[in-house]
């Protein structure tokens, strides 16, 4: 009986298998659908030779054949899995190499630099090409550090501290995956202990936030910079003060900065209050009252410092 099943199932996939190949031409799933019915047909017929073998050792051979059959199918399996993941992986490659030669083209030595540095890594196959010229953009990148510490250098020697500190802090914006990046950095912090020069490293920091849309932080940079009695009628602090009376006086300028801080607020202040909620919880009235004011003094505007207000107001 199940002989006949099978048999008449093996019939079945046969059809449709004929049937798959008469449309193959206008289905672009043809294929794939014909490569199954193929093995769903064969593995009928299989099935159909062991239900209907006569002798113990007629089953055992079939069933033989039949695990035989059904290992080679899955090594086709795996096979065609692992071909369409290079496929992807590939294709992924093709797309960050490209994304990485348009920075490079756009002078965005930093951003493609990351990118570079991770297909410089690629096995897939396919992707040697890439991976070598990606190694050789790291290269280039390190000697285009190298071009900036020279100048540099250059600048210390004519003590042009600015051109200096711009220049180092060019290394270390674009160039962070450099070995030239780790000199530049020395040179920056030993620059800031030198009380004339450290004003033009802040100034530079807080032109580099500036530069990459961090308003908020750039303000802060600023005001840091003009308040410090450290830099009182200095250069970097006069400068420091007209920047922040050109980024108050622009509309765009303050609405982006409200956005940013309003965005900062929102996710951390909750937690804030949250934490000094619990202090109190545990007898902790000290404790909560110092995050409240931290809370009050990192979001002054916020509408989580009146309710911090509030709460200090129930403590004290």
């Amino acid at each position: 009986m199940r002989t006949a099943v099978w048999m008449t199932l093996a019939g079945f996939t046969g059809a449709l298998l004929l049937a798959t190949c008469v449309r193959g031409e206008d289905d672009p799933n043809a294929k794939k659908l014909d490569d199954r019915l193929k093995a769903d047909h064969a593995a009928a017929s299989r099935r159909s030779a062991i239900d209907g073998a006569t002798s113990s050792d007629a089953k055992a051979a079939a069933m033989k054949a039949d695990r035989a059959a059904r290992a080679k199918d899955q090594d086709k399996k795996d096979a065609a899995e692992a071909k369409q993941m290079n496929m992807d992986n590939l294709g992924h490659m093709k797309e960050l190499f490209a994304k990485a030669e348009d920075l490079w083209k756009n002078k965005s030595f930093g951003d493609a630099g990351s990118i570079y540095s991770s297909v410089s890594l690629a096995t897939v196959p396919g992707s040697e090409e890439m991976a070598e010229t990606s190694r050789n953009r790291m290269l280039e990148l390190e000697d285009i550090a190298k071009t900036h510490l020279k100048a540099a250098d250059d600048a210390d020697l004519k003590r042009e501290y600015v051109t200096e500190v711009n220049e180092l802090s060019a290394i270390h914006k674009d160039f962070s995956l450099t070995k030239t990046c780790e000199v530049a950095t020395r040179r920056l912090v030993n620059l800031k202990s030198r009380p004339e020069i450290a004003g033009y490293v802040d100034l530079a920091e807080a032109e580099t936030l500036e530069t990459d849309n961090k308003l908020t932080e750039a303000v802060k940079k600023y005001e840091a910079l003009a308040n410090n009695p450290r830099y009182e009628h200095s250069v970097p602090a006069m400068k420091a003060k007209r920047k922040l009376d050109e980024l108050n006086k622009n509309e765009a300028t303050r609405t982006k900065i409200k956005e940013e801080a309003d965005a900062k607020a929102e996710k951390e202040a909750p937690k804030m209050l949250l934490a000094a909620k619990n202090f109190v919880s545990n007898n902790q009235p000290k404790q909560a009252i110092e995050k409240l004011q931290m809370l009050i003094e990192k979001f002054p505007t916020s509408k989580y410092a009146d309710e911090a207000k509030k709460q200090l107001g129930e403590l004290k």
